[in-house]
């Protein structure tokens, strides 16, 4: 039966099918096949995912994030975040990766943030740095939209698998926290290494420093307040995350309509057409994936797969290693979510049976998405690294090799020291 499914899957997705319509239709196919299913489940699965109210959460998240990338929003932060740091060796590289961290607060998406950064700071970077540095740099912190909340990857996770999604967004916090300080420290090293100097070596009275500090902190207050309006938010209980998500959208509306004033009528329309299009396009992998999941554990794929590790006398770090391998192989070829909601159901369980704590579990997940984004040949935050600085798909690759690996040794820390994903449950 595996076989019969993996290869229907891998036929339709060779054609050109969408990775969600493949994953419905090889469901369907499993369900038709072996009868004993009534075909009216499929419509209650359709139904219960787009009533969800889980994931009500997706939409408003990707309006919010589509919305702040418009006008002087980003260069504002930038501008603070570079005048904390100008002194510093790889000072303005360094203040961008916290643009990043800030960003994956707001936008829960790894694409959108590396387009949004990118395009508000790769010249002034260019001017600093190698071209290809700074390509690789940006990819790599858009990688942080993934673990930090409110990070879309642990509301499908969450969704999908039943975990609360305050737990997973606690967890993202801390290890996003670790991982992008991980990047700072990679970031520092190049720097040093390749002896690039401050941007700024002249000598500054405290008074002018901090004069031009509170003036960029002036013009970007407003914004900062959102990731901590949302996390803060969240973490004290005021919101759900479903309702933070329709109210950081509401008032990232405000933000460039009214405040920033940098957003017209037409490209409102815009934003709305993408962002509804981005949702619909997410919503068709959940429901694909919740389809073939359904089928798989209605005829006992999981369990056979379970029983057969069971057969091969894995210890826990032997499974992991294999789960870790698998996900960095299938991030090369699938875009995250589809590999998420393909994979998650088959998975957890696994991970439950060696004992391993269904968040630290998904924590793990989310940091094999964060790589697959940066592996070619479908590395998204690679294309629109490459459409933003206009080079050649590989090139942007080459810059984010160094990256990459601080990237693996911050996956293989968080598989095998789970109080990276736990401490701040715990």
């Amino acid at each position: 039966m595996v076989g019969v499914m993996s290869g229907f899957f891998i036929v339709l997705m060779i054609i050109g099918t969408s990775v969600g319509v493949s994953l419905a239709i090889t469901g369907i196919f499993l369900m038709i096949q072996h009868g004993g299913i009534p075909l009216s489940t499929i419509s209650q699965i359709i139904f219960d995912n787009l009533t969800s109210y889980t994931f009500v959460a997706i939409p408003f998240f990707i309006f919010a994030g589509n919305l702040l990338m418009y006008g002087p929003i980003l260069t504002s932060i930038v501008n603070f975040a570079n005048q904390l740091f100008k002194k510093v060796t790889g000072g303005l590289a360094i203040a961008v990766m916290f643009v990043s961290i800030f960003f994956g607060a707001i936008s829960g998406s790894s694409a959108a943030s590396t387009a949004a950064i990118g395009g508000a700071t790769s010249k002034a970077m260019e001017s600093l740095y190698p071209k290809k540095f700074v390509a690789g740099l940006v990819a790599s912190g858009g990688t942080l939209g993934l673990m930090i909340p409110p990070s879309l990857a642990f509301i499908v996770i969450g969704g999908i698998i039943g975990i609360p999604i305050m737990d997973l967004f606690t967890a993202g916090l801390g290890a996003g926290i670790i991982q992008g300080l991980i990047l700072c420290v990679t970031v520092y090293l190049i720097a040093k290494i390749k002896g690039w100097k401050p941007a700024s070596e002249e000598k500054e009275a405290p008074k002018v420093y901090f004069g031009k500090l509170g003036k960029y902190l002036l013009s970007s207050w407003a914004i900062l307040l959102l990731p901590v309006f949302i996390i803060g938010g969240i973490f004290m209980g005021v919101f759900t995350p479903t309702e933070i998500a329709a109210v950081s959208a509401i008032y990232a509306l405000f933000l460039v309509m009214v405040v920033y004033k940098a957003l017209t009528g037409k490209e409102l329309v815009g934003v709305i057409k993408d962002s509804i299009y981005k949702s619909c396009m997410i919503y068709l992998i959940i429901i694909g994936a919740h389809i073939f999941s359904y089928a798989l554990t209605r005829f006992g794929v999981s369990q056979a797969i379970i029983d057969f590790l069971v057969n091969l006398e894995m210890t826990t770090w032997q499974f992991l290693l294999v789960v870790n391998l698998l996900l960095l192989f299938l991030g090369m070829f699938m875009d995250g979510s589809a590999m998420t909601v393909l994979m998650a159901p088959l998975l957890f369980p696994l991970a439950a049976h060696f004992g391993i704590d269904p968040v630290h579990f998904a924590v793990i997940m989310v940091a094999n998405s964060e790589l697959g984004t940066l592996t070619p040949p479908v590395g998204i935050n690679l294309f629109v690294m490459s459409g933003v600085s206009k080079m050649p798909v590989m090139e942007v690759a080459k810059g984010v090799a160094p990256f990459f690996i601080a990237l693996v040794i911050f996956l293989l820390l968080v598989t095998y020291i789970p109080a990276i994903s736990l401490f701040l449950l715990r």
